[in-house]
């Protein structure tokens, strides 16, 4: 049989064009893919400039109420989205059916960041959340948390920025003091985490006022070494107990208090025995292994600035650098304006230990530089009246309802670059 040897160059040039053709179309479905899994959706109130300047800018959706953002949020991020920012408008929200709390459905997305990003205006072109607020109105019968995260989350960032939190209207307040009556206020904290298994978690930017039962604890599970909290440019204010300084189940690398307002925050209790005295509880070193406290302002917190009630041995390494500090201990009869930096047990101790400046920058070993104290000037009326009782101390005007219209900033000169301020907000 006679023959010639196949001519295969046809073939090699078939295969050559289909191969160049699914080149081309794995490239197009990844830029595709890529442009598909960063999201945003904006949110606006319905009739707003915003809502309809929203509707041209080429979002996944626009949104007229926040609940519906976040559980769009959820099922984008589920579906395998790896970035989803929900830009809020300024304006009031009163959560689904007016209940005044935000649930974030379950998320399993360890690649996955979750922006909630509050204070925009002008069309969703500029942002400056403490001129123009993203209120978060809660209601008197509140049974959760403001925002919070279903349990068993998985994501590499999860960020709240730009909001206003009033726990107000969920806290009850004796007719004539005005003081705050534990037994007639919701026992919520303003955010839960539901230990959230991530390496980033960022709060900035926000007001938190008059929670009754503190703000946040940052309880998050790390899913590495490298596990960072950020918490930078908050005002915190007239809040009982505001924050406990310790990230969850497993110790995170660091944990960062960054550029706060810490300003008329509360105990637990008005009484000198109270748990949960002080502005900021410092966790033990199973919570972090680093803990940074820089660029603050500590004012007028009357159980103390920060608590320590551990053994300095049983501390994370803590750094508190360049923090303005006044009259943080006046629960205890004590209005020197250094007093109260550390309120705490420090161990075995029966009674609470007031530490001025001085005191732990030279009896601990931890990094304590470039701190003052000094009188930041907030033009904010403070209700509190001390009478000495024996060995221990009355309060009259604890935790008043406070009737928040701006944000109070420091008018003091000597401490500009201190604290939450609207030039500090992050831009995303």
């Amino acid at each position: 049989m006679s023959g010639r040897a196949p001519d295969n160059k046809g073939d090699v040039s078939m295969r050559s064009t289909r191969l160049m053709r699914l080149f081309v179309l794995t490239g197009v479905a990844a830029l595709l893919a890529t442009a598909a899994s960063a999201e945003t959706i904006y949110v606006a109130p319905n009739g707003s400039d915003d809502y309809e300047a929203a509707q041209g800018l080429g979002g996944h959706s626009v949104e007229k109420t926040l609940h519906r953002a976040l559980n769009s949020a959820a099922e984008l991020l589920n579906g395998g989205a790896t970035e989803v920012s929900v830009h809020v408008a300024e304006g009031e929200y009163d959560g689904k059916a007016g209940m005044g709390i935000w649930e974030i459905p379950s998320i399993n997305n360890p690649q996955g960041v979750l922006r909630i990003v509050g204070g925009w205006h002008d069309g969703f072109t500029e942002r400056a959340p403490f001129d123009y607020w993203s209120s978060l109105k809660t209601s008197e019968t509140r049974n959760g948390a403001f925002i919070s995260l279903g349990r068993r989350s998985a994501l590499a960032e999860f960020t709240i920025s730009g909001f206003i939190f009033d726990g107000s209207p969920s806290n009850g307040y004796d007719a004539e003091t005005n003081s705050l009556v534990r037994s007639q206020t919701r026992t919520w904290p303003m955010l839960s985490f539901g230990y959230v298994k991530t390496d980033l978690l960022v709060i900035a930017d926000n007001v938190f006022a008059n929670a009754g039962h503190g703000v946040f604890d940052p309880a998050i599970t790390p899913t590495s070494d490298d596990a960072v909290v950020e918490i930078r440019n908050n005002l915190f204010i007239n809040n009982i107990k505001a924050i406990q300084v310790g990230a969850g189940i497993n110790p995170v690398r660091e944990v960062r208090v960054i550029g706060n307002t810490f300003l008329m925050n509360w105990p637990y209790n008005p009484d000198t025995t109270s748990s949960n005295v002080g502005a900021l509880t410092l966790d033990e070193k199973s919570s972090a292994q680093s803990i940074v406290i820089e660029g603050n302002i500590f004012a007028q917190n009357p159980g103390g600035a920060m608590q320590h009630d551990w053994p300095e041995d049983r501390m994370p390494e803590l750094a508190i650098r360049n923090n303005v500090f006044y009259q943080n201990a006046l629960l205890f009869g004590n209005d020197e304006p250094g007093a109260g930096v550390l309120v705490g047990k420090f161990g075995t101790n029966p009674r609470y230990l007031i530490l001025d400046l001085e005191t732990v920058e030279e009896d601990f070993g931890y990094t304590v530089e470039g701190n003052a104290y000094a009188d930041p000037e907030f033009d904010v009326e403070f209700e509190l009246e001390v009478t000495p009782d024996g060995d221990d101390v009355e309060l009259m005007g604890f935790a008043p309802k406070m009737d928040l219209r701006f944000v109070p900033l420091p008018a003091a000169m000597n401490i500009e670059g201190y604290g939450a301020h609207p030039d500090r907000t992050i831009q995303f």
